[in-house]
């Protein structure tokens, strides 16, 4: 697909959706990255298990409130732990392609796999002022949001 590099929108169709089309394919894609996430990654299995919810329970985005959140500290507790990758990780080793690391300037560095380049990369990016021509590696760690799932979603 081609795509103008002028056009201020990565994927106009999608980001300029109707609040309501937008918040049904929101709650499509958390169901899906949820389950994902607990079929998958070990951590997230238990967290969510000891919180007494299951992905099952995501019926609107506002559920999103009853699953248990990560921070720095469980990132780090969680690495190297069953593999390399640790218990974050939701995919098999040999399926990421990239690993960044915080700096490490308040404790231990922690990583983040990106199994491949997501749309969600390629909007803020376009954001951000960036065409197709420039490649840029994001690595600020959204610990507080559903986008640290992302990384979790196969290809």
């Amino acid at each position: 697909m081609s795509r103008d590099i002028n056009n201020k929108y990565w994927d106009e169709e999608l980001e300029t959706l109707p609040r309501e089309e937008l918040e049904k394919r929101q709650l499509a894609d958390l169901q899906e990255i949820v389950k994902f996430a607990y079929d998958n990654a070990p951590y997230y299995k238990r967290s969510f298990d000891e919180a007494g919810v299951k992905p099952e329970d995501i019926k609107t985005l506002k559920d999103i409130q009853k699953f248990p959140f990560i921070n720095k500290k469980t990132q780090r507790d969680t690495q190297g732990v069953g593999s390399f990758l640790g218990e974050l990780a939701a995919v098999p080793e040999e399926d990421v392609v990239f690993i960044s690391t915080s700096s490490g300037s308040t404790g231990v560095p922690t990583i983040a796999l990106s199994p491949r380049r997501t749309s969600m990369n390629s909007r803020t990016q376009r954001a951000a002022g960036s065409g197709r021509s420039v490649s840029v590696r994001l690595t600020a760690m959204c610990t507080r949001s559903t986008s640290r799932f992302m990384s979790a979603v196969p290809t």
